[in-house]
Formats: structure tokens, C-alpha cells, sequence
């Protein structure tokens, strides 16, 4: 988890910052940066299913982690800089191959929480690790880009991507037992529908789309909006906002499921808090001085 989040950082984070220097323009950004999780869904789905068939964490893991390093390098190349198919190409590649690192990590961290019977340790113990690796490496990163330019986040990634395909090598060890998959109850597309059509699915899902399309407006030109908007911005400010988010989000993932399971609050009630938390957050990075990025 933690260096795999650690890697990420420094694409997901500072990749806009790439697109800045190359002089691209906010709608060609934007263009990019829909295409590049539209290929990650797709591809996720593609991985999933390799390793539903196969088994093999380990193998979809170590190839599709080494394809992606050898793909983002591709960002250094001096045709992308001048041609923009060429960076699509790059993008919807980044996309693909990058696509099932997240997913099936998770799937692997509920496996072995699922097979240590006698463990109190739930997800979000697990996943805190997370935040510390994107927040501790997310302020590394951002110093590095004030002194070596943005192209070492690319080094960054490679280094932290290898680290993580030798720990998946040490200790990562696929089950003997990955034969055919066991045959489920198969549910029918009425029933599923019917399931889907109810208040609370179409509530829930309804709440995540807009939610998520809010949210992609933030997360994606955060940085650009903190480059080119603020005076004067170092780099390492952008690596220092996500160092501080992260260091809120590890007492989060620790505690936060006790707040309906032990305290008896509504989990609709904690949803709609952290909304207003985040709505909070946008209208403060509106009124932010523009001679104080800092802030």
C-alpha cells in the first residue's frame, strides 16, 4: 500500500504540473485528464478478469507494474512534448497498464485480512498506510520538482514502482489452489436491475456521480490552479497541500467506522458531514490571497 501510493503520487499529483510546462493549454488538460481514467476503468476491467481466470496477484501485478514504468517514460520523450496524438497515445498506455495496481492491491489487502482469523486489524488499518506513503512522498516529490525540474517525477515513479515489484516478489505468494473459479448462484439481469432501481442504490449512486465529477474538478487542477493563480508558488507547496490532506486522513482511515458502529451515528449523517467539510474546504481556496499560497 505505502509504496505503491507513494508512486502514484508523483504522477497523479504532478502530472498536471508536466502538462503546465509543456505550455498545454486547461481544456487540453482536461481532455487528457478524462482520458486517462477512462483507459483505467476499461483496463481495470480487463485485469480483473485476468486475474479472476488466473489467480496470479503476483504475475498481473509484476507485468502490468513494469509495463506501466516503461510506458510513463515515454512522457520524456522529445516527440511528446510537440506532438499531442503521440501524448494521447502515452496517456491512454499510462492508463491501461497502471490500471490494475490500486484494485487489486485492495483485493489482496481484504484476501489476507480475510484469512488471519484471530487479527483485529480491519481495512482501514491497512489502508492509513496509504495516506502515509502519498503524503510523505507527495512533499518529497514536490521539493525535488523546485530543484530538478518536473521530469524527475518520472525517475521518482520508476524507483518506487521497482521497490514495490521486489517486495512482490519476496513476499508475495499466489495460493496453490487458484484453479477453476468456484461456480456462484448466477443472479439475473431483472433481478439485479430490480435490486438496483431502489431508493437506496440509486440514492448512493446518485450521491457518488455527482460527488465524483465535483471532486475530479479539485483533485485534477488543484495544482494548476495553485501554479498558475498564486505568486510566486513553489513546487514543494503542491506536495505540502497533499502532505497536510493526508495527515487527516490517517486518523480518518483508522476511526472513522466507529463512529457508526460504536457511536451509533447515521452513516448518511457522516457522509453528508464530510461533504460539508469538503465544500468548505473549495470556498477557503477561493478566498486565498493570491500573494499568500501558503495559505
Amino acid at each position: 500500500q505505502m509504496l505503491l501510493f507513494a508512486a502514484n503520487v508523483c504522477l497523479i499529483r504532478f502530472i498536471t504540473v508536466y502538462y503546465h510546462d509543456l505550455g498545454l493549454s486547461r481544456k487540453l488538460m482536461g481532455i487528457l485528464l478524462v482520458l486517462m481514467p477512462t483507459m483505467s476503468f476499461l483496463g481495470g476491467l480487463f485485469w480483473s478478469v485476468i486475474v479472476d481466470r488466473t489467480g496470479s496477484y503476483r504475475g498481473v501485478l509484476t507485468t502490468t507494474s513494469l509495463l506501466g514504468v516503461t510506458t510513463i517514460f515515454g512522457y520524456l520523450l522529445p516527440q511528446a512534448a510537440t506532438s499531442l496524438p503521440l501524448l494521447v497515445l502515452i496517456t491512454l498506455l499510462h492508463g491501461f497498464f497502471t490500471a490494475p495496481a490500486g484494485p487489486i492491491v485492495d483485493g489482496l489487502c481484504l484476501k489476507v485480512l480475510s484469512e488471519q482469523k484471530v487479527s483485529k486489524e480491519a481495512y482501514g488499518d491497512q489502508r492509513l498506510w496509504s495516506a502515509v506513503g502519498w503524503g510523505a512522498m507527495a512533499l518529497v516529490a514536490g521539493k525535488l520538482v523546485d530543484i530538478y525540474g518536473t521530469k524527475c517525477i518520472f525517475f521518482c515513479y520508476a524507483i518506487l514502482v521497482g521497490l514495490n515489484v521486489l517486495v512482490i516478489q519476496l513476499f508475495i505468494h499466489d495460493s496453490d489452489d487458484h484453479g477453476p473459479v468456484t461456480k456462484r448462484p448466477q443472479v439475473s439481469l431483472r433481478q439485479w436491475l430490480q435490486t438496483l432501481l431502489k431508493f437506496e442504490p440509486m440514492w448512493m449512486l446518485t450521491n457518488l456521480l455527482i460527488y465524483g465529477v465535483l471532486v475530479a474538478l479539485i483533485e485534477n487542477f488543484l495544482n494548476v490552479f495553485i501554479v498558475q493563480d498564486f505568486d510566486h508558488a513553489p513546487k514543494v507547496i503542491l506536495g505540502a497541500a497533499t502532505a497536510v490532506m493526508c495527515a487527516f486522513e490517517i486518523p480518518v482511515f483508522k476511526y472513522i467506522s466507529k463512529l457508526w458502529t460504536e457511536r451509533g451515528y447515521s452513516l448518511v449523517a457522516v457522509l453528508g458531514f464530510s461533504e460539508l467539510v469538503m465544500a468548505l474546504r473549495c470556498f477557503l481556496y477561493g478566498i486565498i490571497p493570491r500573494n499568500q499560497p501558503w495559505l
